[in-house]
């Protein structure tokens, strides 16, 4: 009722509570040229869209609440390959979806979450680590349909830290010789992956200790020092498998390969 008679108040006085915006991108003819200036001028539950295109900006830190969505993976690139030892992203308890990121090869991150946050359609190509989180414990970070293709240089598909993740129907591959981690968890995380590919690492998941759960998810071309998973728990009734090349259409080439699997392995939208 409080909150009733404030609003009601700010408005009688001419001042009406800000809603939230959507900030347009574009290489021309929108509000902004640039994500940087546009994640500058946003407000928490502000969204920006960006249109297809490449965006060549370092270390962009959206801020706390705001959305970033693009026109889609092969449509809408964030490059920051000539970042080093930077994150291509921050994000804090907002949504990515539908891009591409480049990160630098040998030093850079892909997404950093400050915070919680999702991304759903979002492929990280490239860089030390693909996705990771700050320091401390965090709740309820998503992937749902996320790639990361890694390289000999890449450390880890995912550093979790020690956050709380739930990976849904993502791919982590490393384009090589097995090297680096799919999925590296600190002690104090809990990991929930399902439904997933876990592709030529040296570990596939590390969870050193921590609460980890797998359902339905394909390890494959580990290597053998290595192992698929170690303390993680396999969900009953729906096994993981270790025993079937995933046949991506074209895994040749971290940046410009084509990791759906082709038709005669099944349907898949990784």
């Amino acid at each position: 009722m409080r909150g009733v008679l404030i609003v009601g108040a700010l408005m009688l006085v001419g001042i009406v509570p800000a809603s939230a915006a959507t900030l347009d991108v574009c290489p021309s003819g929108c509000s902004y040229a640039s994500i940087t200036d546009a994640s500058a001028a946003a407000l928490s539950g502000d969204q920006i869209d960006v249109s297809a295109g490449t965006y060549a900006e370092c270390f962009l830190a959206l801020p706390t609440g705001v959305g970033l969505s693009g026109a889609g993976r092969t449509e809408t690139v964030i490059d920051t390959q000539a970042c080093a030892a930077s994150a291509s992203l921050q994000v804090g308890a907002g949504l990515v979806s539908d891009l591409t990121v480049l990160p630098h090869a040998t030093s850079g991150t892909g997404l950093l979450f400050e915070t919680s946050g999702s991304a759903t359609r979002v492929d990280v190509r490239g860089g030390l680590t693909g996705v990771t989180s700050a320091g401390g414990p965090i709740d309820d970070v998503a992937l749902v349909n996320v790639l990361v293709a890694g390289s000999s240089t890449t450390g880890a598909g995912i550093e979790a830290g020690d956050a709380a993740w739930t990976v849904e129907r993502s791919t982590f591959v490393q384009v090589g010789a097995p090297a680096g981690i799919g999925i590296e968890a600190g002690s104090a995380a809990n990991v929930s992956i399902s439904e997933s590919l876990v592709v030529g690492w040296g570990y596939g998941v590390f969870a050193d200790g921590s609460p980890c759960s797998l359902s339905r998810t394909f390890f494959w071309d580990i290597d053998s020092s290595g192992a698929n998973w170690d303390t993680c728990v396999e969900a009953v009734g729906l096994p993981n498998h270790t025993d079937l090349d995933p046949l991506f259409v074209d895994g040749t080439d971290h940046i410009t390969g084509d990791f759906h699997l082709q038709s005669t392995a099944g349907e898949w939208d990784g």
